[in-house]
Order: structure tokens, then sequence, then C-alpha cells
């Protein structure tokens, strides 16, 4: 791509988030009294330069889980909105396809894990959880954006009405700085890429919630930037 004589280079990058931004259910209820309290909100954002090579390899990875009669009758298989998910695909599906993962080249996984504190949700960010989110997600992309003459292409998993206007607000220094960005949203459902952020984060957070680290152990020289909030 070209951009007033300047050649760019595509980089793309797949955002997704395991927890939320909340600290209320309904009634304005404190999730830490009600129960369904997420600790940590975890965003990852899979870079690569070369996004139609990720989708095929992923892709052909399904058509071989789905070709093989050790897998095929894998409950998931028959559901037909079925796409993969860590949290709730098949525990033989889903270490399929973190050895898939590990062989895997041509990407990597930048993460911040922000531990949420009320005081500062309330104090800082007045008790709204989308600013909260695009506050941490900013602070991600700040420090995982290389900014030497690339387009950034920016994929949002769908999060609501006003995510593209927060995802814009979220790079707008950058853009004045004169980086370029071209931003959207894409359904989990419908996104193969996406599908890497969210098992690359779930790795992360099965190692913070249930000590178990040999998810992200086994992925660890896929990641990147990891940055503690």
């Amino acid at each position: 791509m070209e951009t007033a004589g300047v050649n760019l280079t595509n980089k793309f990058y797949f955002i997704d988030e395991s927890g939320d931004a909340g600290f209320y259910g309904k009634g304005r209820k404190l999730l830490t009294e009600t129960g369904g309290f997420q600790p940590y909100l975890i965003i990852g954002v899979v870079e690569t330069c070369n996004r139609q090579k990720l989708r095929k390899a992923i892709a052909k990875f399904i058509q071989k889980m789905k070709a093989d009669v050790l897998y095929n009758s894998i409950y998931s298989f028959a559901e037909s909105d079925w796409y993969l998910h860590a949290r709730s695909d098949h525990p033989e599906l889903r270490i399929q396809f973190f050895e898939f993962l590990r062989k895997l080249s041509g990407f990597i996984v930048h993460v911040v894990i922000a531990k949420k504190d009320l005081q500062t949700f309330q104090h800082q960010f007045n008790g709204n959880s989308t600013a909260y989110y695009f506050h941490v997600l900013q602070c991600l992309l700040n420090k995982c954006l290389i900014r030497e003459s690339h387009m950034h292409n920016l994929y949002l998993a769908n999060c609501g009405n006003h995510g593209l206007t927060q995802l814009k607000n979220a790079v707008s220094h950058m853009e004045l700085e004169g980086e370029r960005f071209m931003l959207d949203m894409l359904l989990s459902s419908s996104s193969l890429e996406l599908s890497v952020t969210d098992y690359m984060i779930w790795a992360v957070q099965r190692k913070l919630l249930k000590s178990e680290s040999r998810y992200f152990d086994a992925l660890k020289d896929k990641f990147g930037q990891i940055i503690e909030m």
C-alpha cells in the first residue's frame, strides 16, 4: 500500500479479551458480593503481516479435524454455530489446537493483564466499564504497535454499538503523530484469526486463575509484550 508517496507495510491486529471490565451486575449490585466477579481484564492482540496465510492455516486445521474419525464425532462439530473457542471447546479438540499453535509461525501475541481495582474504577473512570476497557486497550496498543511506515489494520471482537468510536479514540493520539489505521469490528464466530487471540489469552487466564501454566508455557515463545497493570 502506498500513501502520499510512502510505501506502507500492512500489519494486521486481532483484538479480543478474557474476563470483563465490569464491577456491577443487575441493579448496580457489586459482583464481588453477588458472585460472578472477574478479577482480571485480559486483552490480547494477535499481530501478523500475513493475514491470509494465518487464516488459511486455521481453516486447514479445522478441515483436518472434521475429516478425522477420531475427532469428527465430537459434539462441538455437530453444532451449526460452532467456532473455535477455548472455554467451550472439547478438551481433546482444545489440546489439538494448542499443538497446532505450537507449530504455527507468522504471528505474535501481545497481552495486557489488568488487575481490577474498584477504587480506581470509580474514581478514574467514574464507574464506566467501556472507558476502563479502552483505557487498558490503549495501554497495550501504545506498547505493541511498531510505528515504522505501517498501515495498522485493527480488528476488534464485536463489543457493542460504540466499539469502533472508542477504538478510534484509543488510537487518535497516534493518528496525530502520522500513524495510519484501518479499523473494523469482527464477530468471533466468523473470524478464524480471532480464535488464535481467544486461545492465547485463555492460556494466560488459566495460569492466573487456576495456576495451570502448561498451556502458557507451551506457547511462551509466541508472546511478545506482556504488560501488567
